[in-house]
């Protein structure tokens, strides 16, 4: 298992990450100011603030796991599971997932663990509140803890030609 801070991902090396699954533990500290920014504590203890819908309340510490596994050099299929004390809003769960793009495919890798591909765990389903199930159930959610995310304007974002 990949222990340290991975490098930033770029083109010359997906070879390496490819089929890896990649997973950010962390925990939800909170939200604060008047724009609801979510507070995610990393396991290498960064701080990374996230916008969150004005709705949302997020009441209590949360512990949390996002994980996903790199499919090609423009998609990273994303889970979001593990453990947490209370329910969570289903675009918290995007949130997160967009946090894991953004750090793997445009900013740094803060937290980010990588894991051999024979190493590559199953992905564990979060504990839904009856809302989210009963949605799942009716089929107004589609696969809503899986999500394959293409890639970005990579150069754009990162200001190349």
């Amino acid at each position: 298992m990949w222990r340290g801070t991975a490098p930033r991902i770029n083109a010359a090396r997906f070879s390496q990450y490819l089929n890896r699954s990649v997973r950010v533990p962390g925990q939800v500290l909170g939200v604060h100011g008047p724009d609801g920014m979510i507070i995610l504590e990393t396991v290498d203890k960064q701080c990374i603030e996230v916008a969150a819908p004005d709705d949302i309340g997020l009441d209590q510490a949360m512990h949390v796991e996002i994980t996903g596994r790199v499919v090609d050099s423009v998609t990273l299929e994303c889970w979001w599971f593990e453990r947490f004390e209370s329910p969570l809003d289903i675009r918290v769960l995007k949130l997160a997932i967009d946090l894991v793009h953004n750090c793997l495919f445009v900013g740094p890798l803060w937290g980010i663990k990588f894991d051999l591909p024979e190493h590559a765990a199953a992905p564990h389903m979060p504990l839904l509140d009856e809302t989210i199930y009963e949605d799942f159930k009716s089929g107004e959610l589609v696969r809503p803890f899986t999500s394959l995310i293409p890639l970005p304007r990579l150069q754009e974002l990162r200001g190349e030609t």
